[in-house]
């Protein structure tokens, strides 16, 4: 029963063009993160290095935000 109900959402959820629109907006906010100087995600300046653990958390805690806010908009019909 859960594995039919789990799979039927799952299948709703991905004809849904907002699931690849936020993929693509987070991969996109992650990559000129990480490759530009010009977008700071976790304060990589100075003396931190960006694979610092403390910019690594910084990232994470920052995308899971934003990922939770997303997740708002797929709960929002239910």
């Amino acid at each position: 029963m859960f594995k039919t109900f789990f799979l039927s959402e799952l299948k709703y959820t991905l004809k849904q063009p907002m699931v690849y629109i936020f993929m693509f907006i987070l991969a996109l906010m992650e990559f000129f993160a990480t490759v530009s100087d010009n977008v700071q995600v976790g304060g990589a300046i100075g003396n931190v290095y960006r694979n610092s653990p403390y910019t690594l958390t910084l990232h994470v805690t920052i995308f899971c935000i934003f990922s939770l806010l997303m997740a708002v908009a797929f709960f929002n019909n239910a």
